[in-house]
C-alpha cells in the first residue's frame, strides 16, 4: 500500500525561492568579471614613453604622467603656445604598472576638464624616463573597488546566507512530511484495540 502526502502538503519553501540566492550569486559574479574586464584593459592600453620637455597629444578624457623613477617627484606642467602653463595633479598614494617593459609609477594627471590636444610635457625628474597612458582617476579607481570587491562580496554573502536557509527550511519540511506520513501510516495499519 502506498500512501501520499497528505492533503495540501507540500514541501516549503519552493522551489522559484532558489531564484533569490542564485541570483545574488550571479550578480556578484557579473560585478567582479566587469571590473577585471575594466582593469585588464586600462593595464592592456599600458605606457607609451615619451621624452621630457616634448610634445604630447592630450585626449578628451585626459591622461597620466608616469615615472620610471618611484622616487621622481618633479612636478609637471603642460603648456601650449599662447596659454598659461597648466600644473597637473599629483598623487597621494603610489600607483604602478609593469604590463611589459620597465615599471612605470603614476607621477600626475591631468586635472578634469582640460581641452584636448597638442602641449609641452615638462616634467622635473631628471634623467629618469617618462611615459604617459589613460588617465588614472583615483575616485574611479575607488568605484570600482567598491563594486568589484566589497558589492559582489556582501551580495555573495547574503545569496550563500540565503540559501543555506532555503536548505535548511526545505530539509526540516521534508522531515516534518516524512514523520506525518509514518503516523498516518502507522494510524492505517491499526493499533491495540
Amino acid at each position: 500500500m502506498t500512501t501520499s502526502q497528505p492533503h495540501g502538503a507540500k514541501v516549503r519553501p519552493a522551489a522559484g525561492w532558489y531564484i533569490i540566492p542564485i541570483g545574488l550569486l550571479l550578480v556578484s559574479l557579473g560585478l567582479v568579471i566587469a571590473v577585471v574586464v575594466s582593469f585588464a584593459d586600462f593595464i592592456n592600453k599600458g605606457v607609451d614613453p615619451v621624452a621630457n620637455d616634448s610634445q604630447v597629444t592630450v585626449p578628451e578624457d585626459g591622461l597620466t604622467v608616469y615615472s620610471t623613477s618611484r622616487l621622481a617627484v618633479g612636478g609637471c606642467l603642460l603648456s601650449a603656445p599662447g596659454t598659461r602653463p597648466i600644473p597637473l595633479e599629483s598623487f597621494d598614494a603610489e600607483f604602478s604598472l609593469d604590463a611589459a617593459g620597465p615599471t612605470f609609477y603614476a607621477l600626475a594627471s591631468t586635472p578634469e576638464g582640460i581641452k584636448p590636444g597638442a602641449y609641452r610635457l615638462s616634467c622635473g625628474v631628471g634623467d629618469n624616463a617618462l611615459g604617459i597612458g589613460q588617465r588614472l582617476d583615483v575616485g574611479a579607481v575607488a568605484v570600482r573597488v567598491l563594486w568589484g570587491v566589497v558589492v559582489p562580496l556582501v551580495l555573495g554573502f547574503v545569496g550563500l546566507v540565503v540559501l543555506i536557509v532555503l536548505l535548511v527550511m526545505r530539509h526540516n519540511s521534508k522531515s516534518r512530511l516524512r514523520a506525518t506520513q509514518r503516523a498516518t501510516t502507522a494510524g492505517y495499519r491499526g493499533g491495540p484495540l
